[in-house]
């Protein structure tokens, strides 16, 4: 039978359709496109990264040698060099003040109550070398050297009959190198967060340490020498990727 050919043109599309439309469904199920998956090989690598964050482990974890109980706070700017290494500087910033009661001895000697402070700063260059660029966690294990300062101040409160202009003030300047590792995981695109930790350091520090009790000259003594050691200073950091 003898079909005019407009008409074979209809059937012929109307044929196709159903395939066209299994097509279209096939498509819609899947997953979106493999560049905007993440940890995909196609997807676009952020070049920056900049956190911000606590250090658990005292002022100076993540600089200098990881003293004290109080938490500083930090900044850290990430430079991609290659697909796993970054190039870290990152700056840090503590302070906390403490108050100590007064002590009686005998009957005759009497300690006032005390205030002192404590602050540091400090900063860092390194790199960060990632293990699992593509995982969801992605661990990675970094180096720094930097160098830290921290003083503090102690004086008796209010006006102690014999305290008089007492106090006692202390720094502490260290050059350090340290070794640390990091888990990072993405929350949305393009921002994550990073638990780190130091788990070794070495270096050289000079510590400096006067008395004035009031009435004399102030006692000064001063010490210095090389450091090192295998410890925990873990921090937690909020990140942006761009």
């Amino acid at each position: 039978m003898h079909i005019p050919s407009p008409i074979r043109g209809v059937l012929a599309a109307a044929s196709m359709l159903p395939i066209a439309l299994i097509a279209g469904q096939a498509r819609a199920g899947e997953p979106p496109d493999a560049a905007a998956r993440p940890g995909s090989p196609e997807r676009r690598l952020p070049s920056w990264s900049l956190g911000a964050g606590i250090a658990l482990g005292g002022p100076s974890a993540g600089i200098g040698v990881p003293t004290g109980s109080d938490p500083s706070l930090s900044l850290m700017l990430e430079r991609r060099l290659t697909r796993p290494l970054w190039l870290m500087a990152k700056a840090i910033a503590g302070y906390s003040t403490t108050d100590q009661a007064g002590a009686t001895f005998g009957t005759t000697t009497e300690l006032p109550p005390i205030h002192g402070t404590t602050a540091l700063v400090g900063g860092a260059l390194g790199v960060r070398y990632v293990f699992t660029p593509d995982a969801p966690f992605q661990f990675s294990t970094f180096t720094t050297v930097g160098a830290s300062h921290q003083g503090s101040g102690y004086a008796p409160k209010g006006k102690t009959p014999g305290f008089e202009g007492a106090k006692y003030d202390a720094s502490n300047n260290t050059v350090a190198a340290q070794l640390g590792i990091a888990i990072d995981r993405e929350l949305i695109e393009g921002l994550g967060l990073r638990l780190s930790t130091i788990v070794g350091y070495a270096g050289w520090s000079k510590a400096t340490q006067e008395v004035d009790l009031g009435p004399g000259e102030p006692k000064k003594q001063e010490s210095e020498g090389f450091l090192g050691g295998v410890t925990l200073a873990p921090s937690i950091e909020l990140r942006f990727s761009f």
